[in-house]
Parts: C-alpha cells; structure tokens; sequence
C-alpha cells in the first residue's frame, strides 16, 4: 500500500515537471552582436513600440504625447518598461492593429503594423521632426503583434493556405526591418504571441486550431529572428517568450495573489469589482497587475542579458587581441 502511495505520489511530481511553466525570461531567445558594443540596458533611453491594445497608450501621433489609456485598466508593459530606468515611450501601436491590413481588413481599425511604421520613419528618421532624440545605441525596438491576425483572419478565405498566410504576414514584418537597420535601429525585441487557447473567450475559433495558429506563428517569428541577427554583426535581438510567461501566470496565480485564473472582471464585476485580482479584464485584454509582471519579467530578461552581452564581447575582444598579438608574432 505505501509502495503504491509514493508510486503515486512520484508520478504526480513527474506530471507537475513536465507540464510545469517557467517564466518567460527564462525561456526567451536572445543572438548578441557581434561586434565590440555589448548591449547595456542601463544604457537604453528610448523605447519605440508598435503593436495593437496589448500595448497602445493613446498616442497623439502628431506630437507622440500619449494619454496613458488603455484596456488594462491601468498602466500597460509598456508604460511600465519605460519607467525602469526613466525611459522616453514612443509608441506608435494602435488598438485593433494587424501587421498587414491588406492581408487582414479590419474596416474599423486601419493603422497595421505597415502602417505604423510609416508613422515611425515619417517622425524619427533621417531629416524628420524627432530625428535627434534617438541613436543606435541608447534605443531599443519592441514589436507585439499576433493577437488580431490569428483571431480575425478569413479562415474560409485561408483554409488551404492558412500557415502560409501566417508565415507572409511574420515576413510582412521583418521585410521591414532593413529599413529600421538603416537609419540606426541596432536593438530589437520581438514578442512571440500568447496562448490564445487559454484566453476565456467562448467566440473563439476551434481553440486547438488555434494552438496550433499560434505555433507557427511563433516558430516563424523565432526563423526570422535568427536570420535577421546572421544578417547584421553589430545587432542585439530578443525573442521574447510571452506565450510561456502567460502560461505561468495562469499556472501559479495563486501564488502571484491573483484570485481568478478563468473568469474575466467583465463577465464577474457584479461578484468582486477588483481588477487585481484578475488576469483578463475582458475576454481579449490583460489586466494591469499581468502587465506588471511583464513587464518586471522583461525587465529582468535585459538586465541578465546585460551581463551575459558584456561577457561575450569581452571573450571577443580577448580573442581579437590574441588574433592580433599571434600576427604581429
């Protein structure tokens, strides 16, 4: 009997391992330059971010003044990045953004990624209104996107063709990040997209299907990534894993003192009224306290990857010297 007590309670543990969440940073991807400029966080003044309502701020795009709002009910990732260090937010996201409009028409929300990036080039480029406040090193890239293009896409439209699609609309992306290279962006973070699966959203698409969406998306980001970083010797670039980070959110909400793990403030207002203690505000948005713990984990990814950027181009300039010293020999 107590064989079979500790058999069992072996395999509980064995259950909890393998199907256990850790926090994104710990599972995030990063390619270092390869030059002699190590990337420094503390070093980062500007953050420039495109996305949709996962991470808009109500910005004035004539001015890049921002009001703050949106769904969270409080400060969003981005926001709260931005005051680690004291950062400049020029954030140019838009809620209901896709990253191609012309692949996904959203009548009611057109500024796509496509579209903010012109918005970016239009203010911060070479010549243009903003061009001063910005250089290679002290500014960091951030782009969200996914959430709109796996929910809204034509499925009917797509059915053949559907991880194809998802694979253009990811190139749509990075097709424009030579551009961005070009006028000085050396640092790039990229968010994979979130479990959809596990959003309480009943109006969702069969939620496996889903699952799998979300896979090739975030495999083709990773693809991309990696081959953006072997472009270019002298670019920092981070894939940032929020898929994992949201799972173990969900998983350990208890202990994160959240209440609820399933149900949405929206749909339970009436019952508890404290968007603490909830992870979703409504079927689609996070609340603040899971922006915050985001952001904190985002945070905690650069500040390590500081170290770690450090160490290696201290290796590469011992080996450089080494080069050198056995030539000059």
């Amino acid at each position: 009997m107590n064989h079979l007590i500790f058999s069992g309670y072996v395999l509980i543990c064995i259950f909890q391992t393998v199907f256990s969440f850790s926090e994104g940073c710990e599972s995030s991807i990063t390619y270092f330059s390869k030059n002699e400029i190590p990337f420094d966080f503390n070093s980062i003044r500007n953050l420039v971010v495109f996305g949709d309502s996962l991470s808009s701020v109500d910005t004035n795009i004539n001015d890049m003044t921002y009001t703050g709002k949106n769904h969270s009910l409080g400060d969003n990732w981005a926001i709260l990045l931005s005051q680690k260090n004291n950062i400049t937010l020029w954030n140019f996201a838009f809620s209901g953004a896709v990253i191609d409009n012309y692949i996904i028409p959203r009548k009611d929300y057109k500024i796509s990624y496509l579209v903010q990036n012109q918005y970016f080039i239009d203010r911060m480029s070479k010549g243009k209104e903003y061009e001063n406040k910005w250089n290679s090193i002290d500014t960091l890239f951030i782009y969200w996107f996914g959430t709109n293009d796996i929910t809204y896409i034509d499925r009917e439209k797509y059915k053949n063709l559907l991880n194809e699609t998802y694979n253009i609309i990811v190139d749509s992306l990075f097709n424009t990040l030579d551009g961005t290279y070009g006028i000085g962006g050396r640092n790039f973070m990229f968010f994979n997209e979130l479990p959809l699966d596990r959003f309480p959203n009943e109006n969702l698409y069969n939620k496996n299907v889903i699952k799998e969406n979300v896979e090739v998306f975030n495999e083709r980001i990773n693809e991309k990534a990696a081959k953006f970083s072997q472009r270019y010797d002298d670019v920092n670039v981070f894939v940032y894993n929020v898929n994992e980070e949201l799972n173990y959110i969900i998983q350990n909400y208890k202990n994160l003192e959240f209440k609820y793990n399933n149900l949405t403030l929206v749909e339970n207002e009436d019952e508890d009224h404290h968007v603490d203690h909830y992870i979703w505000v409504d079927d689609l948005h996070l609340s603040k306290k899971v922006h915050k713990v985001i952001a904190d984990d985002i945070h905690k990814l650069l500040i390590i990857n500081e170290a770690s950027s450090l160490f290696v181009n201290m290796v590469l300039i011992l080996i450089n010297s080494i080069i050198i010293i056995s030539i000059l020999l």
